[in-house]
């Protein structure tokens, strides 16, 4: 799974992605719905990106930049995902 940022930076479309290969090497594939977008995290997270996934002391994270409500800044977060097949899904997300 590679995780990736697209859509408009400076706005709410910008979401995170993923692409899918049987090898490292490719060809990816890219899925049809993203990991994590405004719309999906119902507000909470303004236009997502920079994704990475971190294992720490037996979790599994989420990391990326989004808007604050002001559109002032990017915050970083970092959130504990489940895998569903084989994508990362926020936990609070069930």
């Amino acid at each position: 799974m590679l995780p990736y940022s697209a859509n408009d930076y400076g706005a709410d479309a910008h979401a995170t992605g993923a692409a899918r290969s049987k090898s490292l090497l490719g060809p990816y594939t890219k899925d049809a719905e993203p990991l994590l977008s405004t719309a999906g995290s119902h507000g909470r997270f303004l236009g997502p990106g920079g994704p990475d996934m971190v294992s720490f002391r037996g979790r599994d994270w989420m990391l990326f930049h989004s808007w604050d409500e002001a559109y002032l800044y990017r915050g970083l977060h970092a959130v504990p995902v489940i895998w569903r097949d084989g994508l990362p899904h926020p936990e609070d997300e069930r």
